[in-house]
């Protein structure tokens, strides 16, 4: 079994690798995209904060205080939003992570391994909570080379 505070630790990293790869982009940079195929750092970040509510709210009961049309723009199945028009400004986006980052803190602190072990659908809570992690973890990697790209210049795609 493991630990909720583990947990707890796995998305606070996850949250402190975010905001050092994204610290001073602006958010004519976060939509920059590579000259090959891949999403902006506005997306993938934008897609980490609506992957995080629709754990808070879908499976640890937090009240929805986001705007869900918002969000439904950064889920796969969306089309891409890395143009000016319909984007999240990166600056909002930032303490948006933050107040995810918080809630998960504070839930994962206290949260007992009977809850844990929950079923919500076909797995645990505790599956659904090491899955999305996963998730945010194979994000958090690619971000270090779209930040980097996003900095040096790269044009944005026209679609």
């Amino acid at each position: 079994m493991i630990d909720p505070l583990l947990l707890c630790d796995l998305f606070a990293e996850t949250y402190a690798l975010l905001r050092r790869q994204s610290a001073g982009l602006t958010h004519a940079e976060s939509l920059r995209r590579p000259p090959f195929r891949a999403s902006s750092v506005n997306w993938v970040v934008s897609h980490i904060v609506a992957t995080r509510v629709n754990i808070l709210v879908g499976f640890l009961a937090v009240p929805n205080r986001w705007d869900m049309s918002m969000l439904m723009r950064y889920i796969p199945e969306a089309a891409s939003v890395d143009s000016e028009v319909g984007a999240w400004r990166f600056e909002q986006i930032l303490p948006e992570l933050e107040r995810t980052q918080e809630q998960l803190s504070t839930i994962l602190n206290d949260i007992t391994v009977e809850r844990l072990q929950t079923i919500k659908g076909e797995q645990t809570l505790l599956a659904h909570l090491i899955s999305n992690h996963a998730h945010e973890a194979y994000h958090a990697g690619q971000l270090e080379i779209l930040c980097q790209l996003a900095r040096a210049g790269a044009e944005p795609q026209r679609s």
